[in-house]
C-alpha cells in the first residue's frame, strides 16, 4: 500500500444462488489490525501476563501478542509444541496444562464462513498468573483460620478460668 509493504489475510466466499456460482465476495485486512485487536484482548487478561496467537487454517501466524516480527512465519517454528495438534483439534474449546512450562493452554477454533476453513485462537497463560487470586485467597483464609482459633482459645480460657474461680468460691 502506498508503496510499502503490508501483510494482509484475505476473506473470500462463493456467491451462490439456488446452488449455481455468481462471483466471489472478499475483504483484505491487515495484519497490523489485527495484531493490534489481539494486543488490546491480551492486555485486558490477567493484565497482559501471557500471550495470544492467532494461527491460519494453513499453519501460518496471522497475529502473535509476544513478537509482531514473527507474522506471517510457520506458527510451528514460533510456539513449537502448542500448536502440534491444531489439526486434530475439534469445534470447541480445548484447554490443556503444559506442565514443563507452567502453562495453561486455550485452544478456540474460529470458522470463516461456511467453509471447512478453521483458524485457532491460542492463548498461553502462565500458572502463577492463573492462580495468583487462588493464593491470596488461601493466604487470606489462613489468616484468618489463625485468628479465629486465637479467639476460641481466648473464650475457652476465659470459661475455663471462670468455671474455676466459681469452683473455689
Amino acid at each position: 500500500m502506498n508503496g510499502e509493504k503490508v501483510l494482509m489475510s484475505s476473506f473470500n466466499v462463493p456467491i451462490l444462488v439456488d446452488g449455481a456460482f455468481k462471483g466471489v465476495v472478499g475483504a483484505d485486512i491487515s495484519l497490523a489490525f489485527i495484531q493490534a485487536q489481539l494486543q488490546q484482548a491480551n492486555a485486558q487478561l490477567y493484565q497482559g501476563a501471557g500471550s495470544m496467537a492467532l494461527v491460519a487454517s494453513q499453519g501460518t501466524l496471522v497475529a502473535y501478542t509476544r513478537d509482531a516480527a514473527v507474522l506471517g512465519k510457520p506458527a510451528a517454528q514460533v510456539l513449537g509444541a502448542a500448536v502440534d495438534r491444531l489439526a486434530s483439534l475439534g469445534d470447541g474449546v480445548t484447554r490443556r496444562f503444559d506442565e514443563q512450562r507452567g502453562l495453561y493452554q486455550v485452544y478456540l477454533p474460529l470458522r470463516i464462513g461456511d467453509d471447512a476453513t478453521t483458524w485457532t485462537l491460542v492463548i498461553q497463560l502462565p500458572q502463577a498468573a492463573v492462580l495468583s487470586d487462588l493464593h491470596k485467597l488461601q493466604s487470606a483464609l489462613g489468616e484468618r483460620r489463625r485468628a479465629d482459633v486465637f479467639g476460641m482459645v481466648l473464650v475457652a480460657l476465659v470459661v475455663a478460668g471462670g468455671g474455676l474461680l466459681l469452683l473455689w468460691a
